[in-house]
This record gives structure tokens, sequence and C-alpha cells, in this order.
């Protein structure tokens, strides 16, 4: 009988080596692909955690065999396994690296080393042993472990040994699965229950395929003795788990929100249901000034699709953003509703995916990470605020969700919806050049009225510096609301007390002593912190360099604006929300529900509260400084600060009352902040797109940012140089091979912006490029390159592709 042969993705890795390898499967182990196992690795055959990514047909005598079967089912779905290899090749990681994304939070698993006493060893030889020896012998055999130092001696003479297990957590092979009788789920007789628990249990089990039982009793908190019950009245099946679970499809019982659609959410409505109904993937942009109500749009095509026996996904680019959707949607769609982020413990990740898993879950909202929820059938995924640089992974693999988004939407033949009042460039170019669809709604619901603007000129509205960071106007604006019993919501997105410490004698800022930055003051704390590494240090009363007691805290953040509140507005409740207050699990729910239940006046906070957020007695909003935004380096400043401007103030005027807005500004005539003020963002995409077209930035290229980071400053820059050269030596020799062209502006390298972060120097290249095969071999090929070269040997090279080009 000819072996079976599989492909598996081996952990620990490094991107010059990783492949898929290949290993026989034992007669007698059962595998599936989805599952990890152990297998000999490498030249000492050392063990080493691997994931089986499919079956192979080639036979080769030579490869190794499986050592061991960890998991007894699959724990990634089948388009999970393709869209590992999608990722591979797109995102320049590691195959592990992108299993990593796919596995349950709660089954990180570990190979660790615990020694062994050989005890036929020791005793034929116990006079050679000396007290720590014995010492030693003695740890090992209760612990298993011991200092490295003290068992060389032991290791030689053979009178121990290493052993390798697995730490953590994997599925049992017992695992019992969960299922109502065909008898009972026919109707053919009738059981009363004793409590709603069993009652809600056997209800949920009749629309899902089957579900562990420790899953089903965490769920629906049901004893053991009451399934007994239930499996003895022929109610329920338990029995061992399958081979292989996939989940089915399952027809969801009628939702239906009541919700009443302007004409205009309407011409949306009906132009997207189309799309649905096509059962053809498909791509659009809705675009709808803030307070348009494009949430009830997407709770009425979410209805539509959930009818329709199929799954949806809520992307949303804030943690912030999920109490307020998750109450909504609840109201619709019950317990069949999940929220995934990374503010969620380990065990409730991992209840939440499991119910997922299982069938139980029709709606998944979440942040970028959600976007690997393993729903199956979907129908349907809206990503809202889609122009929000958080659905970018700043970590490996660097992924973006939108794009995987649309590669699961092809997967399932399902819709994709990108959503905001100010999309991207990007977007909007692809949906006017028929890339995307367009769907528009220009009014807000309930015909109201778009919140007035003013732009404050600071140099001329009593603004008295570092004193005091409220204008004439501000002030009476805040004062007035307080008195009609108003809301208000202030944005500054620098949190701290002040942002700079500097020393008048010297001059010299007080610097991170691990970073190029500056610390910033922390005055509740009387600390100054790093924002970057993480550094903290007591607060000073002398400068560092040269002693001097004369000492200048510059730059306002949060902390300091929440005092000024204080004193100018001694009886307002003020609500903080930045960083250094959202510090517990559920924080963001308990403060958005007071905000909301009015029992504060002011919140103020950071882009956290920018976007999104629907509080109907919020009548104001004042922008405390927006000026350093404008000019942040980046050729995305400009529409990062017509985004922020833009939906902030769209946070006023949402209710019955009128909206207003305060933006204080040095630059009051900036174009950017007067089309921000009328939310004219046709004209403000009219000047972008002109801008980028002129000088060549996306959509009309692609943008690949390549960072090096290392201890050492000369090296660093060197191996950024190298790197350089490397890829104009290789692109030559492809289009010499293959005669394709390959268009290419490399820009670079240089230092990025913040040279130093946490005692790494760091350099920057950013190619102009188009994203194809063609580049993706070359800059795979560079990369693996690094892996082998010596000038690379202490430098970490990462790829991200249109991440920050700022150099």
């Amino acid at each position: 009988m000819t072996p079976q042969i599989v492909s598996v993705a081996v952990a620990d890795t490094n991107y010059g080596f990783d492949r898929v390898f290949d290993y026989k499967v034992p007669d007698g182990l059962n595998v599936h692909p989805g599952c990890r196992v152990l297998v000999p690795f490498g030249i000492g055959n050392r063990k080493r955690i691997a994931l089986v990514l499919r079956f192979c047909e080639d036979s080769d005598e030579r490869i190794k065999e499986i050592a061991e079967v960890i998991d007894p089912h699959p724990l990634i779905t089948a388009e999970g396994l393709v869209l590992i290899d999608w990722l591979v090749s797109m995102t320049f990681c590691t195959y592990f690296d992108a299993c990593r994304l796919f596995l349950p939070s709660n089954f990180n698993i570990k190979l660790k080393i615990r020694y062994k006493v050989n005890e036929e060893t020791l005793a034929e030889n116990p006079a050679l042993l000396s007290e720590s020896d014995l010492a030693a012998i003695d740890k090992i055999r209760k612990t298993g472990s011991a200092d490295e130092t003290d068992i060389t001696y032991l290791l030689a003479g053979k009178l121990i040994y290493p052993e390798e297990y697995i730490s953590g957590k994997r599925e049992k092979s017992d695992e019992k699965i969960v299922t109502v009788t065909e008898e009972y789920k026919s109707g053919s007789f009738k059981y009363a229950f004793s409590s709603d628990k069993p009652r809600k249990a056997v209800q949920f089990l009749k629309t899902s395929p089957g579900i562990s039982v420790k899953e089903l009793q965490k769920l629906f908190d049901i004893s053991t003795s009451s399934l007994k019950t239930l499996q003895k009245r022929h109610i329920i099946d338990i029995s061992p788990a399958p081979a292989v679970y996939e989940p089915e499809k399952i027809k969801a019982d009628f939702f239906d929100s009541h919700i009443t659609l302007t004409d205009e959410q309407k011409r949306a409505y009906d132009g997207l249901e189309k799309l649905l109904e096509s059962g053809k993937p498909s791509a659009s942009l809705l675009f709808g000034v803030t307070g348009s109500g494009k949430t009830a749009v997407f709770s009425k095509l979410i209805e539509r699709t959930v009818n329709s026996g199929k799954t949806a996904m809520l992307l949303v680019p804030e943690i912030s953003l999920t109490p307020q959707l998750q109450t909504r949607f609840t109201e619709v769609f019950g317990e069949f509703v999940s929220v995934i982020h990374s503010g969620l413990s380990v065990s409730k990740r991992a209840e939440e995916q499991a119910r997922i898993r299982a069938g139980m879950v029709k709606l998944v909202i979440g942040t970028r990470s959600a976007v690997f929820a393993p729903l199956s059938n979907i129908g349907l995924i809206i990503i809202d605020e889609e122009q929000e640089r958080s659905f970018i992974s700043e970590m490996t693999p660097r992924f973006d969700a939108r794009v995987v988004a649309k590669k699961r939407c092809v997967y399932h033949n399902a819709a994709l919806i990108l959503a905001s009042a100010t999309p991207s460039v990007e977007s909007y170019h692809y949906a006017l050049t028929g890339r995307y669809n367009l769907f528009t709604i220009n009014e807000r619901y309930s015909k109201a009225s778009m919140p007035f603007v003013d732009i404050v000129d600071m140099a001329s509205d009593g603004y008295y510096g570092d004193s005091q960071n409220f204008g004439n106007t501000l002030t009476f604006e805040i004062n007035r609301n307080l008195e009609n019993h108003e809301q208000t919501i202030l944005l500054l997105n620098r949190r701290g007390f002040n942002t700079v410490v500097t020393c008048r004698s010297c001059k010299q800022t007080i610097m991170c002593p691990h970073c190029s930055v500056s610390l910033t003051y922390h005055r509740h704390e009387k600390k100054l912190r790093c924002h970057w590494c993480g550094y903290v240090k007591d607060e000073v009363d002398s400068c560092p360099s040269c002693g001097g007691k004369y000492l200048q805290f510059i730059g306002s953040g949060t902390e300091r604006i929440e005092k000024e509140i204080s004193d100018l507005f001694p009886s307002a409740r003020v609500l903080r929300l930045d960083a250094d207050t959202i510090t517990s699990r559920g924080a963001y729910e308990e403060k958005f529900s007071a905000f909301e239940n009015q029992d504060f006046d002011i919140m103020l906070g950071t882009q956290m509260i920018a976007k999104g957020l629907n509080f109907p007695n919020v009548t104001l909003v004042g922008v405390v400084s927006t000026d350093s935004a404008l000019y942040a380096g980046d050729y995305r400043s400009y529409e990062r600060t017509f985004s922020l401007l833009t939906q902030v103030a769209g946070r006023g005027g949402r209710g019955d009352k009128p909206g207003r807005a305060v933006i204080q500004s040095f630059n009051p005539d900036h174009y950017i902040l007067k089309l921000a003020a009328v939310q004219d963002y046709p004209e403000f995409f009219a000047q972008e797109i002109g801008n980028r077209k002129l000088l060549i930035y996306p959509p009309f290229c692609d943008l690949c940012v390549i960072e090096f980071t290392g201890t050492d400053d000369s090296k660093t820059s060197d191996a950024a140089a190298a790197f350089a050269a490397m890829i104009r030596e290789r692109a030559s020799a492809i289009i010499n091979e293959t005669n394709e062209k390959i268009p290419l502006v490399i820009l670079g390298p240089a230092r990025c912006i913040r040279e130093r972060i946490n005692n790494k120097f760091r350099y920057k290249l950013v190619i102009k490029c188009r994203w194809n095969g063609v580049f993706r071999r070359l800059m795979s090929e560079c990369y693996r390159q690094t892996f082998s070269e010596q000038a690379f040997g202490k430098i970490s090279v990462s790829i991200a592709m249109n991440g920050d080009a700022s150099i």
C-alpha cells in the first residue's frame, strides 16, 4: 500500500529557508489537513510543531515520518488552508506565521524540554556523584528541570537525558459531540423542560450541526446530569467527534429590525441587495455623509443575508466602536452575534471562536483580526470607516484586512461593502473608474442639518499659549452647552500632560534613553514616559544634562486639557478616554454607556472618540489642536487630517438638536480645514487625486515599504543600501530572463523620522512599483537572500505593502 504523504508548515523557521515540507504518515496515524503534528526536522531530527496543509500524490522514500498527531480534528477550515498559501505569497511571512492567524486563541502550544534520570545508569555509578550532582538529580526527579551549568557532567555520563514534551492546550481525542435526535427534531414527541438552561441548549442544538460537550456546558451552564437526562429521554445524542468537522449551512430564523429607510438609503439598499442576490463576488463603496444612516443600511443588508441562510461580518477600525454596534445588532439577532477583538481575554476570544466554528453565529462584529473568524457560508462582509490605517497589521504577517476580506468574498461568492463618509482616495478612485460599485447617501437621516463648523484663528482668539489651550470661542460654546444641559466632545490626539520637557539653561530636551523621542510628562503619575518603548522614569526637578533647575514643560496632552476644563468649568463632569484611562476589559462599554446616559457633560479623548459613535445629546464638538496633523511628513497627512476633522465634527447634531463644531488652528485658511468644515469630500478628492497623479503615489502606483532595524547605526545603514543594490541587480536579471518590465522607483535608503526606537536604529526604503506576480517574486528572492548574507546578520528586515511611506 502506498504510504500517505502530507505537506506541512513547520514552526520556528525563518523566511530564508521556509517552504512547505513533505512527510510520510505512518500506518495507524489518522491525519487530516488543518491538524497539528510533531515532525522530526533538520539534521538533528529535533521535534518541531507543524500544521498539515494538504495531502500530496508524489512519494519520496527518503522523506521522514510524522512522529505524533497533536490534534485529532482540524483546527483550521478548508478556506483557512487556502488563505494560508495566499498570505505567504502576499505578505512575505513564513507558512506557520500565517497559520497562527487562524488557530484558536487558547490552542497555543510549545515544545519544551524536561530532563529525566536514567535510574539504571545511576545505580551502576553511585560513587561518581558530587553533592551538587545529587542535588541536581533530586531537583530533576521533582520538577524535570535543572540549571544548565549543574548538569553538564550528568548529561555527558548519560545519567540524565532530555525529553521533549508539548506544553499548552490540545484537543482531546475522546471529545464528545452533542446533537439533537432526528426523532425529537421531527416533532414526533414533546418534552417538558424542568428549567431554562436545558431548554435553551436544545433550542440552539436544533439549528447546529453539533457542538462539543464542554463547549455546550460552558455556553449554557448546563450540568452533566442534565445532559444525561436529555440523552435518556432521546432528545439528544452524545457521540464521539467525527474525524473531520465542517459547519453545515444553517437556515436561520427570520429576523426583522423594523427599520424604515429614507429614499436615499432605499436606493443604496436596493442596489446592494441586487449584488447580494447575484451570487457572484462583488465590491462596492457606500459613500454617505456623517449621520446619513449607513448603519441602518448595514442592518437591513445583514438581515437579508442572514434570512437567506448565510452569515455576515462587520469590521470596524477601533475597539471603541464595537459596544454600540453589539448592542444594536444583539437587539435584532440576539445570541447569534459574536464580537472579536484584541481587547477580549484569551478565554473569551476562544469561546467566541468556538461558537463561530460550531455554527452558532450569524454575524461577527470586530476589528482587524476578526477578518479571520472561522465563519462558513459568508454572504456579506462590511468594512466601516474603511479608510482607517488600523486595518493594516504592523506585525508579521503584515496583512491588510480589506484585502483579506476581498479574498474571502471571492471564495464565498459574497458581497464586500466598503463604507465611509471619508473613503480612502484609492477606494473612491476605484469607485469612480468602475472597479467598485458606487452608492451614495448625500443627506443626513431625517433631514437633519449638517453641523455648523467654525474654524477659529488661535492667533487672535484669546489663546494664551502653554498657560491655556482654549480660545474664547470654544470656551463660550462649552459654557453654552453646559447651560443648556447638552453634551460636548473634545478631541486632542495626544495623551499625557506635557509632550516635551526642556531645560532653559542648556536648551536640552529630556529624551528617552532608548529612543530618539522626547519623554511625555504624566502629571497624575508624576512620571516621564516614552510612548514608544514604554520606558518610565520619575519626574525630575533638575536637568539630567546640566543640573539646571529651570525646566520648561511644553505641549499639551489630554491629561493637561482635562485639568484646564476643571479649572475653567468647575461644575462640568468630564470623561477622559485615551490609552491611559482605558486599562481594563469592558471599560469601553462602561464609559460609553455612562456618557450615553448623560452621566458626563464632556467627553475628552484621542482619535478613538472621533468616528462611528452616536450620542444624540452631543451638540458641540471641539478640536483643541489640529495643525501638527497637517504636516506629519507623509503623503497621506492631508487625507488623514481631512478624514479626522470631518468625522469628529460629524459626531455633533445627530439627534433632534442642531450641531456645532469649533476647530482651533493657527492656519485657519488652509484649504483642507475649509473643505472639512463643509464636508466637501468630492472637492477634497479632486485636489488630492491631482497631486497623487503628478507625484505618482497610490492609486497610480503601489508602495512597498522596507524597514531595516539594528543595534549598530552604520551596519543598519549599510544593509539598507545593500538591499537597494540587490533589488536593482535582481530586477535586471529577471527582466533579461523573462523580458517582462518591472517599473520601479526606489526612494532612499533614508533614516526613519524616529530614527531609533528601543535601542534599534531604523532605515527605510520606499519603492514605487506595480504589485504583481513579477514584483512579488523579485521581493521574495531579495528577502530570502538577506538570511544568507553576512551584511544582514544582525539586521531585521520587514516588508509591507502600502504602509507608512514617510522617510
